[in-house]
């Protein structure tokens, strides 16, 4: 009578896997066995009794070749099922590889769809990852205020990428009313999850209270992770304290920065080469390379620098209609910038100042284009991507 101590060990693994939390991409946890045959056995007979938990897990050991043979038809078959039984676990777990494109040919409508069906279930991730696809348009129609509602729903359960995305929602004002209190609030509730980056939002605006030592100790995780926006802070932070104007730390931390296209560690190093600052040398060429890196993105101070050097032929040859347009730019919020235009303009015929304006909207024109690129879709899904890897860490997949 083998069919009692199998129908047994069923009940056993289905009660324990209740009680898991599914990650996409991850099996579930079920009981060990020692003889992995007969865990694929249970496994099979409880997706065949029609258990959804057992048919999701059957499908990823498939789509995986976990313990059995690998057949990705027969995995998303199996997983479709469970998903049609209203399986939010599996509703997720489609959702990611439409995303992704594993298995699947990537489809962001799909991928949405499915997302929405967890999240009205209540699933935290879920409803964060609908929230990032109305906040892009990825998938979806564009729609910054169901993107932030959807936030704050994931944000109220618990869930750490939830509470950032919201907290930028209302750190910016985005789709919700600005409101820069509450937004500290959900950075701190996030960076006590471990969120890097609101780790670094909070580091941000202690240093902007003078609180050197608090905001380098908060950007110290995400330095330590190479992210770019901590590195600049953590750099910052030494530097604002006592002996660290010098610091060769500091020098490295903005030059890995700087290297991975922060706008503002660029300015700093390319500055530093003029001067001969953090970096220890002084190298014009350097210093305009850096400086060039960081005006393209927007930097006013950048564009304040470089148009100086365009202007006196340091580190570049001279050009007085490139010097023009990056001064007109930076003129925009930078009073210094505006007084050296003036200057300049006096030494310019009507003409050249004519071509140098029309530089300039072309210089505005590219830095929008290239804002809005990094603001697209591969930055969209690489961002989301990144996400959910690190969800998927958090949680020991």
């Amino acid at each position: 009578m083998k069919f009692i101590p199998l129908l047994l060990s069923i009940i056993i693994i289905s009660q324990a896997s209740a009680q898991s939390t599914f990650n996409p991409g991850k099996s579930l946890d079920f009981i060990p066995l020692d003889d992995p045959d007969l865990e694929i056995k249970l496994i099979h007979a409880g997706a065949i009794s029609g258990d959804a938990k057992f048919q999701l897990e059957f499908g990823l050991r498939l789509l995986k070749g976990t313990g059995i043979s690998r057949n990705t038809s027969e995995g998303l078959v199996w997983i479709n099922k469970a998903a049609a039984q209203n399986s939010a676990p599996a509703q997720l777990a489609l959702g990611e590889l439409y995303w992704t494109g594993e298995v699947v040919e990537r489809d962001y409508v799909k991928a949405c769809q499915w997302y929405h069906k967890a999240a009205i279930q209540g699933v935290p991730l879920a409803e964060y990852l609908v929230g990032f696809c109305y906040s892009t348009g990825t998938g979806i129609t564009k729609d910054l205020e169901k993107g932030a509602s959807w936030y704050e729903k994931s944000a109220n359960h618990g869930n750490m990428f939830g509470q950032f995305a919201f907290a930028c929602c209302l750190h910016g004002g985005h789709g919700v009313e600005q409101n820069m209190p509450l937004a500290i609030q959900w950075f701190r509730k996030a960076a006590e999850q471990g969120h890097a980056d609101a780790l670094t939002m909070l580091a941000l605006k202690h240093f902007e209270k003078g609180e050197y030592e608090i905001a380098k100790s908060l950007s110290k995780k995400g330095a330590d992770a190479k992210d770019a926006i901590s590195q600049y802070v953590h750099a910052l932070s030494i530097m604002a304290l006592p002996g660290g104007k010098d610091s060769r730390e500091a020098a490295n931390l903005l030059l890995a920065s700087a290297q991975q296209g922060h706008a503002g560690a660029q300015q700093i190093v390319g500055q530093a080469y003029l001067n001969r600052g953090l970096v220890g040398v002084k190298d014009s060429a350097q210093a305009v390379r850096w400086l060039k890196a960081s005006a393209e993105q927007g930097d006013a101070q950048a564009q304040y620098l470089l148009g100086g050097c365009y202007a006196t032929g340091n580190g570049t040859l001279r050009d007085d209609i490139e010097a023009y347009a990056l001064l007109n730019l930076s003129g925009i919020t930078n009073p210094k910038a505006k007084i050296a235009l003036d200057l300049l303009e006096k030494l310019m015929s009507p003409d050249a100042r004519i071509v140098a304006q029309q530089r300039a909207k072309q210089l505005q024109a590219d830095i929008e284009k290239k804002r809005k690129e990094k603001e697209g879709a591969a930055e969209t899904i690489y961002q989301l991507l990144k996400e959910i890897e690190r969800e998927k860490s958090r949680k020991g997949a």
